[in-house]
């Protein structure tokens, strides 16, 4: 209990105030290291800069993920690759052992089915006959398009 009472007590009294007015928190070891090897600081101040490069870009395509209820189907995405069909995107995906075809229906192998690739939704015709309707999500479109080094 008196870790975690010293722990709070430094955080609120030097690294917070340390942050409030420069920024940034650093040991005093690490300052004496930038002011005797400028080198040192580049480099330190480079990493933090691609850090913040890497979760600015993380955080923006989490944002498109998480916010876009667009879905796609199969033919959209072949387009978008250069492709003339669903038919012949289907095909190239049984041949990278991501789908197989079951009853005429396309089916994602258990390793990919549970990661919200897709939505299938079931449909009862007035004939009494089931069918399915495939739509791929945006996760499941950005993973079709990485697997054939697609930049979107």
């Amino acid at each position: 209990m008196e870790s975690a009472t010293r722990f709070k007590r430094w955080v609120t009294k030097e690294v917070l105030p340390a942050i409030r007015k420069h920024g940034i928190y650093a040991t005093d070891k690490v300052i004496d290291d930038i002011l005797n090897n400028p080198d040192f600081g580049i480099e330190l101040l480079t990493k933090l800069k691609e850090e913040r490069a890497a979760r600015l870009a993380a955080e923006k395509k989490n944002a498109i993920l998480m916010h876009v209820n667009k879905t796609y189907t199969m033919t959209e995405i072949a387009k978008e690759l250069g492709l003339k069909s669903a038919i012949e995107l289907n095909k190239l995906l049984a041949e990278k052992k991501i789908q197989y075809k079951v009853n005429e229906t396309w089916v994602m192998y258990s390793q990919y089915s549970d990661l919200g690739y897709e939505e299938i939704k079931q449909e009862v015709l007035d004939n009494g006959k089931v069918i399915y309707h495939r739509r791929i999500t945006q996760m499941g479109r950005e993973f079709i398009l990485n697997l054939f080094d697609f930049v979107a």
